[in-house]
């Protein structure tokens, strides 16, 4: 199973069409710190071992038009500092406690807009400017792909604040 390759660092699965679920067993790749899903468009759900990935820095799920929630597991995410969400057509909420991470949210698809996201949650996510020791790459505004985070302007809508597209 997959949940043998614990020192896995680094898990692509992108545009695997037909993906639908992941096993539970996902849960015990626990040096995983970047999981790729983008473009499975078969991909629905999330299973609740998501929240044992502690390594876990990147999240894509762009492109992912048959995702239609993020189970609450993923709020014990605290090494996340990037979560790719842009695409996610049936995505319409997020966790009530993902605002109580400090990661930046990348382009979140217009349907999801911050009427949808837990109260608190849209000043947190889009800037990761929080006091966490270990989220200097965050601060400083890597991205990983090359691009640098804006803070938002006074007064500006936080959800807009990071919308530089990511180049799947």
């Amino acid at each position: 199973s997959i949940g043998q390759l614990k020192a896995l660092p680094e898990l692509s699965l992108l545009s695997c069409s037909s993906l639908a679920s992941l096993p539970d067993s996902i849960g015990q790749l626990t040096a995983l710190t970047s999981l790729y899903l983008g473009y499975c468009s078969s991909l629905t759900s999330l299973p609740d071992s998501i929240g044992q990935l502690t390594a876990l820095t990147k999240l894509d799920l762009c492109n992912c038009p048959s995702l239609t929630s993020l189970p609450d597991t993923i709020c014990g995410l605290h090494a996340l500092e990037i979560l790719w969400l842009r695409n996610c057509n049936n995505l319409i909420a997020l966790p009530a406690a993902i605002g109580e991470l400090c990661i930046a949210l990348m382009p979140v698809k217009d349907k999801l807009t911050s009427s949808a996201l837990p109260v608190n949650s849209a000043e947190k996510m889009p800037v990761c400017d929080c006091e966490r020791p270990d989220a200097a790459a965050c601060q400083s505004g890597a991205t990983g792909h090359g691009r640098r985070k804006r803070k938002p302007a006074s007064g500006a809508a936080p959800a807009a604040a990071s919308r530089a597209a990511r180049d799947p």
